[in-house]
């Protein structure tokens, strides 16, 4: 598949994702099924890609390149919005503390680097490649965030802190194309803010949700 039709392809895959995600995860309630569905569907896609055009996985950001760089910038924003979180939580008596906190803290990043693979990878590095169409950074960086904003409708505590996430994330990935360092920190932040500000048990949810 040649490259610009790919990122056609994958630009029209990602809708199709988030709508799915609004039937199954939010309508339905079965996350469980959403996230081993989309996940496979996804993974599947990415070896497709690793053996017949390995150079794009390069140019998604799994690579080493950039990784530092990121985590100079985001790590620095990552721990103080962890305090944020936790001060939040204990301080209006929401916060759950038990040990699925673990198993979400270990196992969410891996769930956080296949979102940010599609939406920094697959919207917002698409977008800001388009060979026909040039976009403004600026409005790449702002649908990147609506989009991610808006697949957790109708969660608005959920929606406000993906938005800004997004804002930040797309800026730093544009400039280094690294999405280890975004996936990991997302599946940490995600973990913390579910238990201390949502009070939700995330990895009991998960576990549930069949």
């Amino acid at each position: 598949m040649k490259a610009s039709r790919a990122a056609y392809f994958e630009l029209i895959a990602v809708p199709i994702t988030a709508g799915a995600k609004f039937v199954i995860f939010d309508m339905m309630q079965k996350q469980f099924w959403f996230i081993i569905s989309a996940s496979a569907f996804w993974a599947g896609y990415l070896i497709y890609n690793f053996f017949t055009s390995s150079e794009r996985i390069t140019q998604w950001g799994f690579r080493k390149k950039g990784f530092w760089e990121s985590s100079r910038l985001l790590l620095p924003l990552a721990v103080i919005a962890i305090v944020l979180f936790i001060t939040y939580g204990i301080d209006t008596g929401k916060a759950i503390v038990n040990w699925h906190i673990i198993p979400s803290l270990l196992t969410y990043p891996v769930w956080g680097i296949a979102q940010q693979f599609v939406i920094m990878a697959l919207v917002a590095g698409n977008l800001n490649d388009l060979e026909k169409y040039k976009i403004p950074r600026f409005l790449i960086i702002i649908i990147s965030a609506l989009l991610f904003s808006g697949v957790h409708f109708p969660n608005y505590q959920l929606m406000a802190g993906t938005f800004i996430l997004a804002l930040v994330y797309t800026t730093v990935y544009l400039k280094y194309r690294n999405l280890w360092v975004l996936g990991i920190l997302h599946g940490w932040l995600g973990s913390i803010f579910y238990f201390f500000v949502l009070g939700k048990d995330a990895w009991l949810r998960f576990l549930t949700s069949y």
